[in-house]
């Protein structure tokens, strides 16, 4: 992982896309214009307890994440979404701090991507 960033690597997804650098920007954008429903849509799936709504929405997150190279964000994703399988809702609540704050992070770094990759090609 780049120095630059602490909670996301491009380079998963520039890899990925055979370093197309419009491709990136475009999925870095739609990653940004879904995530954040899709956050809202998991915090209100843990504020209610709901455990299967939080299993489907963790997995649906963590796919994206993934995708832009955020692997910390995806990790406690996919142990969310195990807890939630396994209907352990207590075991959530202490990991939900972290994930948000991952996630504010992942949301800064990806568009810090955008912009840098927009401006220097072999950033």
């Amino acid at each position: 992982m780049s120095t630059r960033y602490q909670y996301i690597d491009p380079s998963v997804l520039m890899r990925a896309i055979d370093n197309d650098l419009q491709f990136f920007k475009y999925l870095s954008e739609t990653y940004l214009e879904i995530a954040t429903p899709a956050m809202n849509q998991l915090q209100q799936a843990v504020a209610t307890a709901d455990c299967k709504k939080i299993a489907f929405e963790s997995h649906s997150l963590k796919g994206a994440t993934l995708q832009i190279g955020a692997a910390g964000l995806a990790k406690l994703l996919s142990d969310i979404e195990k807890m939630a399988q396994a209907q352990d809702i207590a075991s959530i609540y202490p990991l939900w701090e972290e994930v948000l704050c991952q996630f504010q992070f992942v949301e800064v770094e990806v568009r810090d991507s955008i912009l840098r990759f927009q401006a220097s090609p072999s950033a």
